[in-house]
């Protein structure tokens, strides 16, 4: 006859298995998350505007006995507010700074070759000049709070 014995033990939340399963953090510097809640700030409005924009558009159409002016609106596919909800949505795009981003990650290319380049930053030792591997290098420099270091 075979059998097992098993004895089973709660060990809670801090074994190696559940510590793992946690979420990763994210790996944002804080200007990328200051741009991403100012990009939200940006967007809210400009839906609300958009859609405030249609609504007006929407009940100025239909109040309107100018066909000309509307080249046959029940031809469209769309519901006609769907179809000027889009038109707006196209016409305001301009609030939104994606230019933003692109001039970051330049000035993150152009301050991390300066920190190449930098004679100050050399260490004639090893004959090795400053290597940053990160473009927002800079970025995390100044929100360095502690400093782990041993004797050896």
């Amino acid at each position: 006859v075979s059998f097992a014995v098993a004895v089973v033990v709660y060990t809670g939340k801090e074994t190696k298995v559940a510590l793992n399963s946690q979420a990763t953090p994210s790996k944002m510097s804080l200007v990328e998350k200051t741009i991403n809640k100012s990009l939200v700030a940006i967007m809210v409005p400009y839906l609300a505007f958009t859609t405030v924009s249609a609504l007006v558009s929407w009940a100025w159409a239909s109040d309107l006995a100018l066909p000309y002016l509307l080249a046959d609106a029940q031809a469209t596919i769309l519901p006609v507010f769907v179809s000027q909800w889009m038109t707006f949505f196209i016409l305001y795009c301009f609030l939104i700074p994606i230019s933003l981003y692109v001039t970051i990650e330049l000035v993150n290319l152009m301050q991390a070759y300066f920190i190449t380049q930098d004679g100050k930053m050399f260490h004639a030792e090893s004959n090795q000049p400053a290597i940053a591997r990160s473009s927002n290098l800079c970025q995390e420099l100044g929100q360095i709070q502690y400093v782990f270091s041993d004797k050896t």
